[in-house]
């Protein structure tokens, strides 16, 4: 991040603004982040990074990280527990038990949806 000190915000990408609010929320050694849609207009390689820099967070800091997103792969592939939300609670439980569901994956493949990387 230091590469980016004497840079205006507004001159920053994208993803180097998200990691630069990250460092900004860390600031105070949180013990949690909520994120909302973080990685929208970012490019795959700075979404990689930004979540690699997320689960760094969350296994070596013990930060749990809650995020809301519709891309269902990264949600499959990060998080170990979901939240779906469409104006209720629809579904909250264990991410396998979730993606394991074709059901629940038919109905709910469009709607809001949260997810959570805790570490216990």
């Amino acid at each position: 991040m230091h590469e980016l000190a004497d840079r205006r915000i507004g001159d920053l990408s994208v993803g180097q603004q998200q990691r630069v609010f990250i460092a900004k929320a860390l600031v105070n050694s949180p013990k949690i982040l909520v994120l909302d849609e973080p990685v929208t207009g970012i490019d795959q390689y700075n979404k990689d990074l930004f979540f690699q820099i997320l689960g760094e967070l969350n296994t070596k800091e013990k930060i749990s990280i809650i995020w809301s997103s519709h891309d269902l792969d990264a949600v499959e592939r990060l998080a170990n527990k979901v939240a779906c939300l469409n104006r209720t609670l629809f579904f909250h439980g264990v991410s396998e038990e979730f993606f394991s569901d074709e059901e629940m994956l038919k109905k709910y493949s469009e709607t809001s949806m949260q997810m959570h990387m805790h570490h216990h």
